[in-house]
């Protein structure tokens, strides 16, 4: 029964990651730390009861880092003053 709530707990925050992964062009850093968060979350739950999740969340965790060291043109921020 543990790890039947341990995978829902991984498929949960696995959902949390696809939505932090769509926000990530308008708010980088909101979006980074959401993936970080949820990559380290599959990592702890992946851990109790297979391996399968370690990787998943070593590649959420790196591009959270990513999306977080993102760097901001002005030539995006949208403003049309030319």
């Amino acid at each position: 029964m543990a790890i039947l709530r341990l995978g829902q707990t991984s498929l949960v925050f696995s959902i949390i990651a696809v939505i932090g992964g769509s926000i990530v062009k308008p708010y980088a850093k909101v979006g980074g730390w959401i993936m970080i968060g949820s990559g380290i979350a599959i990592f702890i739950t992946s851990c109790f009861y297979n391996a399968l999740g370690i990787f998943p969340a070593t590649v959420l965790i790196a591009a959270g880092l990513t999306s977080i060291s993102r760097k901001t043109h002005a030539s995006h921020s949208g403003d049309v003053s030319s």
